[in-house]
């Protein structure tokens, strides 16, 4: 038997290893689409312009191969932006229900074409003046009536129709902004609440709106439950026994598994949290931690939040959950009117995988504030802020600290 799951045929490559400096190019690895299927990539990006117009983002289908993921954005300096569902869908035999498992031993349920680059679902210079990519439906990338109708896509090409939280926190701040800034951008990016119908609030107002007389702890936790605002910011004192109690409960849905006691999970919570900090209310950053070396931070964030930080629901003996998931590399592109181009990032640890160098975990404090930094984008920027030089062959090239590496044409005569 064979199934034709409701995702495309997808091929696309990742960096076998995280964040890379200038000019180093990292290997590449794989991933198949069964990959995808049981471990899922969460990226979002979302490009905003002012003006969008003409036939040149077609060029930008020619480089679908350095794609990730179920749908990508393109924006370009001339200020045209799309969004395009990445994917190659098989034509096949409507007379059959996709959405089940089919024969696989049959020449009928083998699909030989594929539909054309113009039949893929796709937003192109919306009047709205933004798209979203951010693991959920192509059918809602922007603001309506701008996006893609799910009626003009046969049910056999398998798109999603789930909309992510992240999507509905993105399609909500951007639709009510009608003049974004980078600084709106930023602050958008670092968003760590949830929107009212996500499935994450869903299960705290039942929880919360439930009737626990006759037991003190339950009723205190309905309470807090009841007084949560769907944010993480680090401060929040609701956040950690509604999103502690919360996942385990979506995890559970998401994996196909028996849906857990709502009410013993919220118990069981309330009592380790109760036990470790004395209180039901402990901060959310008292809770969740960045650990990395002996850096350890609080964080804002949470499973499925524009701030996206994933984490086991799980206290250790401090009472705390550390950070295992989810923001990996941020960027913020920016194209100026006036032709310049300015490039924020930041990554949760640093660029380096070697614990004990300067930069194994030196972006941390940054990443934990919500905060980006600059990065060099000329060739003078770059030997400005070089400690060193390193090429095959050739001595290494050390600056002490505060004095220039190179400049000028000494940059070009120090890489050859």
């Amino acid at each position: 038997m064979s199934r034709a799951a409701s995702f495309p045929d997808r091929r696309c490559c990742w960096p076998a290893r995280g964040p890379t400096s200038v000019g180093d190019f990292p290997p590449t690895t794989p991933i198949s689409p069964t990959s995808i299927r049981s471990k899922p990539i969460r990226t979002t990006a979302i490009s905003i312009a002012s003006t969008a117009s003409g036939a040149a983002w077609r060029r930008g289908r020619h480089a679908s191969s350095f794609a990730c993921g179920d749908q990508y954005a393109l924006p370009f300096a001339t200020g045209r932006i799309a969004n395009i569902y990445n994917g190659a869908f098989p034509e096949r035999d409507p007379a059959h229900d996709w959405s089940q498992a089919v024969a696989g031993n049959v020449s009928a349920t083998l699909w030989k074409t594929y539909f054309p680059f113009e039949n893929v679902p796709k937003v192109v210079a919306p009047g709205s003046g933004f798209v979203i990519s951010a693991n959920a439906t192509p059918f809602q990338a922007t603001a309506d009536p701008f996006n893609p109708k799910e009626e003009a896509f046969p049910p056999s090409m398998g798109i999603e129709t789930r909309l992510s939280n992240r999507a509905r926190r993105a399609l909500t701040l951007f639709g009510a902004d009608r003049s974004i800034t980078a600084d709106d951008l930023r602050a958008y990016k670092f968003d760590g609440c949830y929107a009212p119908d996500s499935d994450l609030a869903m299960v705290v107002k039942d929880l919360g709106e439930r009737n626990y007389a006759g037991d003190p702890l339950l009723e205190e936790a309905g309470q807090i439950l009841r007084r949560y605002n769907l944010c993480t910011d680090k401060r929040n004192r609701s956040a950690a026994l509604a999103l502690l109690t919360a996942v385990p409960v979506l995890e559970a849905n998401q994996r196909g598994l028996p849906r857990p006691n709502g009410a013993a999970v919220l118990k069981g919570f309330a009592g380790r949290l109760l036990e470790r900090f004395g209180r039901l209310d402990p901060t959310w950053g008292e809770v969740m931690r960045l650990r990395r070396g002996n850096v350890d931070l609080p964080l804002s964030g949470g499973p499925d939040a524009l701030r996206d930080i994933e984490f086991t629901p799980r206290l250790d003996r401090a009472g705390t959950v550390p950070a295992i998931g989810g923001d990996a590399l941020t960027l913020l592109s920016t194209w100026s009117r006036n032709g310049l181009w300015q490039v924020e990032s930041i990554v949760p640890y640093g660029s380096s995988a070697v614990e004990g160098t300067r930069h194994y975990a030196d972006q941390a404090p940054l990443f934990a504030d919500g905060k980006l930094k600059p990065l060099a984008l000329t060739e003078g920027a770059v030997m400005a802020e070089a400690t060193q030089i390193e090429r095959p062959g050739k001595p290494v090239t050390q600056r002490p600290q505060g004095v220039p590496l190179v400049s000028g044409s000494a940059a070009a005569k120090a890489l050859h």
